[in-house]
């Protein structure tokens, strides 16, 4: 906010400097010399950071009423996402980094990926085992949820299958 508050000041100054010192109006300047288009383009310049802190304290106020707190508020401002939503992210990179297109999973076989796609499968609301053992019933919800997503319904966890499952 101290920010917003500096900005604010050192436009009005210079706008008091331009039209004291230089008798320069940048706000609606009535000469086109080149001192005059230099007044006009450093004020638009100190315009916009002002424009700038101002609009984040908007979006900081209505965040604040979605009950954002200040350090939710910052971590969405610096990342561009939201918490949940990086926290989601970073969770799907861990999961897709156990994901190796080159292993085709069989009936029967065991392991870490199958596991978090069956956990995924159940919060949808498939109801399957979560063991981490690729059986029938998960190869059936596998293939009703890309089904539903209009993929290649093989029942098959595939790169794109696993995209949509845990965006």
């Amino acid at each position: 906010m101290l920010n917003y508050y500096e900005a604010v000041e050192e436009l009005d100054s210079y706008i008091m400097l331009e039209w004291s010192a230089k008798d320069i109006d940048v706000r609606a300047p009535e000469n086109d010399d080149i001192q005059t288009k230099t007044a006009v383009k450093n004020y638009s310049k100190k315009l916009a950071k002002v424009n700038y802190y101002e609009a984040r304290l908007v979006n900081s106020f209505k965040h604040k009423e979605k009950g954002l707190s200040n350090k939710e508020i910052k971590f969405l401002e610096e990342n561009g996402v939201d918490i949940e939503t990086y926290r989601n992210r970073e969770k799907f990179l861990k999961i897709q980094s156990l994901f190796d297109p080159n292993i085709n999973l069989y009936k029967g076989e065991k392991n870490a990926i199958i596991f978090e796609v069956q956990k995924r499968l159940v919060t949808l609301g498939y109801n399957i085992t979560i063991d981490g053992v690729y059986r029938i019933e998960t190869l059936k919800a596998i293939k009703t949820f890309e089904e539903k997503n209009n993929l290649l319904a093989d029942g098959y966890i595939d790169a794109l299958s696993l995209e949509l499952l845990f965006k």
